[in-house]
């Protein structure tokens, strides 16, 4: 069996095919191609020099790049979380505080995918999967960075990993559950805790219960009224988030208040409520994080805890 270099612009070539590729050569199982690739010629190296083989020299940045690979920790999440977001390899290593060489070596062998960022049902399906859909587990981290960087931009991206380096404590493992810590502002809260829960049939009816509660609250006229039902959600969203990540059980009784609040806003004053709907975003999408962008990162990391 022999492999073809196949091009970067192949939809059906995985972001790791080349570290796959290396190791069926090495292991006698496919022969190298005819062709000159220099990626896999330092993945067969690797994979030589991990087997112990005392020729095989693959050089300092691709060691280091494996070691962000199989360590599969933060720095891993970080860097391919960049990576999709486009950023170049010296801002990458600058703020992976890694080589420009290993972050290069990196994505021809473990993520190729500089010539596939526009192609985002590409992306998505090998990057996140069915995360996207299906609610992200708690140790996620690596693939909600992903998501974040491929549907919105390295800004954002930028903000959410300053703000979960910030909180996460020393010493414990790398989890979603990070971003639901009481001091983390509580619209970020609320949007992490929305793409947590799970795609069954108790985390559909909530996603059903918070769109009717969005549309309900999108009728209220009163800003003051408005901000205090949407930041009763968005709280009645976290603690639904927190229980997804964690295993534990949502009740029925839990579910069916959260529910009972849409009678509850609909059967207000008419006088607080506005014939057309307001001008207030009826959904916990990243737009809501606007306010918490200033020119520096970090005083939007400090916000007050709600």
């Amino acid at each position: 069996m022999a492999f073809s270099n196949t091009p970067d612009n192949n939809p059906y070539r995985r972001p790791d095919a080349t570290w796959t590729i290396a190791g069926e050569i090495v292991r006698g199982r496919a022969k190298p191609p005819g062709n000159d690739d220099k990626a896999l010629r330092v993945a067969i190296a690797i994979r030589r020099h991990l087997g112990g083989d005392p020729e095989a020299n693959p050089g300092e940045a691709a060691q280091e790049a494996h070691e962000i690979y199989r360590d599969n920790g933060l720095k891993r999440a970080e860097l391919e979380s960049r990576l999709a977001a486009g950023q170049s390899d010296m801002e990458i290593a600058r703020l992976c505080d890694v080589t420009p060489q290993a972050v290069k070596i990196y994505e021809r062998i473990f993520l190729r995918i500089r010539a596939k960022l526009t192609a985002t049902n590409y992306m998505l399906h090998h990057l996140v999967w069915h995360a996207q859909h299906s609610g992200f587990r708690n140790r996620q981290v690596r693939e909600f960075w992903t998501w974040l960087a491929i549907v919105e931009d390295s800004l954002l991206l930028d903000f959410f990993i300053a703000l979960y380096r910030k909180h996460l404590r020393p010493g414990k493992p790398p989890k979603l559950e990070v971003y639901l810590r009481r001091e983390v502002p509580l619209n970020v809260k609320a949007l992490v805790a929305r793409y947590v829960i799970r795609s069954d049939r108790r985390g559909d009816e909530i996603q059903i219960i918070i769109h009717q509660r969005l549309q309900a609250i999108d009728t209220i006229r009163d800003p003051a009224v408005q901000q205090y039902e949407m930041e009763r959600l968005q709280r009645d969203v976290v603690r639904c988030g927190r229980k997804h990540l964690t295993g534990k059980k949502i009740t029925d009784a839990e579910i069916d208040k959260m529910g009972a609040r849409v009678d509850r806003i609909c059967g207000m004053n008419p006088r607080l409520l506005a014939r057309k709907p307001s001008t207030v975003s009826g959904d916990f999408d990243t737009s809501h994080l606007a306010d918490l962008l200033p020119d520096t990162l970090n005083t939007a990391c400090c916000g007050t805890p709600v």
